[in-house]
Parts: structure tokens; C-alpha cells; sequence
């Protein structure tokens, strides 16, 4: 089975290294970068893996939007 960093492109994340990237260490950063860069394929992947109330969470606190 495929993690969720493994199911997002590594562009998404060009200012990190890409293989030390943890789904659940970095949730705020790779949450920012699908709502902000993804693909609806990749909106797909992270939505259940972090469900809605984490994401909401996460995105109701970035400066970005």
C-alpha cells in the first residue's frame, strides 16, 4: 500500500527534502501545499487520510489564504 507522501509529487515540496517528509510530522505543511499546489488527484489521497476537521483545522490557521 502506498503512503500518502508517496502518492504526492515531489514538486509539491521544492523547498524540502522530499524523503524525510512524514505524513504526520509535517501534516500542517503538506496539508498547505495540497490545498494550495495539488491536483484533484492528490486532493483525493489527503482528504481521508487527514480527514475534514484536521484540514479545516490546519488551513483556517495559514496566512497564505
Amino acid at each position: 500500500m502506498q503512503t500518502l507522501v508517496q502518492a504526492l509529487r515531489p514538486s509539491l515540496f521544492w523547498d524540502a527534502d522530499f524523503a524525510q517528509l512524514d505524513d504526520e510530522r509535517h501534516a500542517a505543511h503538506i496539508i498547505q501545499r495540497v490545498v494550495e499546489r495539488s491536483t484533484l488527484d492528490e486532493w483525493r489521497a489527503t482528504r481521508p487520510h487527514y480527514g475534514d476537521e484536521r484540514m479545516k483545522a490546519v488551513v483556517t490557521q495559514l496566512r497564505s489564504l
